[in-house]
């Protein structure tokens, strides 16, 4: 697992934690894996909507698997440049994340911190403090909502092309949302900050 905190945070945080999928959710997937910083095209709506959660003094932690590292596509030194870069793309834009855990093995590696393990965000909620019932999970596939299930935090899946397909089949364990500024508005619903 490769994990980073930060000092830096929203202003009067809170204990609501907001665990977000890193590809597919903040910025767009690619089948040919994010591989270097240029590839990089953040969703207009995960700023707004991030930009919400911190003005609500949520604390925003990335969980993402990153097997592109582990299967030689991507270097650790191009990988760290891809997440320095995006975290300094949202602080400029004054959203702050407490944290980024990231699992570079391949899904034959049977790690404990590949998702659908929880073992990312029970790492993160160890280290913050955090409480699964404080907790969300916002992801864009059944192994972020799997995750978030072992975990005992709420997961909220993002349908950004319309409603889930047959792969989505964990019935009504999860929220659905078309983007982050619905995922967030609906979490702003659901706890009192």
């Amino acid at each position: 697992m490769i994990a980073w905190f930060s000092q830096r945070a929203c202003k009067d945080q809170k204990g609501v934690v907001l665990f977000l999928d890193r590809d597919g959710v903040i910025n767009k997937d690619s089948p040919d894996f994010v591989r270097k910083w240029e590839d990089v095209i953040i969703y207009p709506d995960a700023i707004e909507g991030l930009k919400r959660a911190c003005e609500l003094g949520a604390r925003l932690v990335i969980i993402s698997n990153q097997s592109g590292i582990g299967r030689g596509y991507i270097s650790f030194d191009t990988f760290w440049d891809i997440h320095q870069k995006l975290i300094e793309t949202f602080a400029r834009q004054n959203i702050y994340f407490s944290a980024a855990l990231y699992c570079p093995h391949l899904p034959s590696d049977l790690c404990f911190c590949r998702k659908p393990s929880p073992g990312m965000l029970l790492f993160a909620m160890d280290v913050l403090g955090a409480f699964p019932s404080q907790s969300f999970f916002i992801g864009d596939r059944t192994s972020d909502m799997e995750a978030a299930r072992r975990a005992g935090c709420r997961g909220i899946m993002l349908c950004r092309n319309g409603l889930p397909t047959g792969e989505h089949s964990l019935k009504n364990e999860f929220w659905l949302a078309k983007n982050l500024v619905e995922a967030v508005a609906y979490i702003e619903k659901l706890e009192s900050f």
